[in-house]
């Protein structure tokens, strides 16, 4: 999506990537 792309460069794998979409959502949307 646009809004994960619009961010910083992370790697695509993380311990938890639900939490890690839901913060970087909450910090562009909210």
């Amino acid at each position: 999506s646009t809004v994960v792309q619009s961010s910083k460069v992370h790697p695509g794998l993380c311990a938890d990537p639900l939490d890690k979409l839901n913060k970087l959502f909450n910090e562009m949307v909210l």
